[in-house]
């Protein structure tokens, strides 16, 4: 409208130019903005937090977790559920992804950890799955938290935005980690659990000319090593 507005000289202004939209990543898809994800938010609430996986699953996805790892998370990965803290869960890497941990937002923290006590309450064992209550492998089990995600852009209203994605909850997740001062690639790749080169790429970032291998490897090394070593503790 404003296009064809200007085109006749009738106005000069346009507000949606003036939209800072994250960048995309190679495939397109870009990063949901703040706003979007608070609409993607309450939009997931429509039956309240324990009663619909909706809104576990918004919340394990904008935390970090990619849709099919999201399927898999039991109530026994939550690793602080008993406290008041930013709820911390045990994610199992799939296909070429690691096994790492990730720190919810509050809004997420308060969320899972509803949905868990609910479960909980209702008979359910600690090896139940919070996004997903059927009985199919990983790969059903994460179409269709996938479907179940697509379905809360459409009630926001982003449906049809043809460069969102549910990933696109994760690439936020990762933006929001990513400081340009200190190019901490290496953060963003134990977030998302992927390699330096696709860490930088959902962050639209090059690089490759400026990085220290040697400095970058050993930072990765070190806060695996970190999460090892926490794993194994008595």
């Amino acid at each position: 409208m404003f296009t064809s507005l200007r085109a006749l000289m009738i106005r000069t202004d346009d507000p949606t130019l003036d939209l800072c939209l994250p960048p995309r990543v190679d495939d397109g898809t870009r990063p949901v903005t703040s706003d979007e994800r608070d609409l993607l938010r309450l939009a997931s609430v429509t039956r309240g937090w324990d009663a619909s996986l909706k809104p576990t699953a918004v919340a394990l996805t904008e935390g970090g977790a990619w849709p099919g790892e999201n399927a898999a998370l039991r109530i026994i990965d939550l690793l602080n559920r008993p406290s008041n803290d930013l709820l911390q869960v045990r994610i199992a890497g799939c296909g070429r992804r690691r096994d790492r941990h990730l720190t919810l937002t509050e809004w997420g923290s308060t969320v899972v950890r509803t949905r868990a006590h609910t479960m909980l309450e209702q008979g359910a064992r600690s090896e139940a799955r919070l996004t997903y209550g059927g009985e199919r492998g990983p790969a059903r089990a994460g179409s269709s938290v996938g479907m179940a995600l697509r379905s809360v852009f459409t009630r926001a209203g982003l449906g049809a935005e043809s460069d969102l994605a549910p990933k696109s909850l994760v690439l936020r997740a990762a933006l929001d980690r990513w400081d340009p001062e200190r190019q901490n690639i290496a953060e963003v790749a134990n977030l998302l659990g992927v390699g330096l080169d696709r860490a930088a790429s959902a962050v639209s970032y090059q690089w490759v000319d400026t990085v220290d291998w040697n400095e970058m490897a050993g930072e990765v090394a070190g806060e695996v090593a970190g999460e090892v070593a926490g794993e194994v503790a008595p």
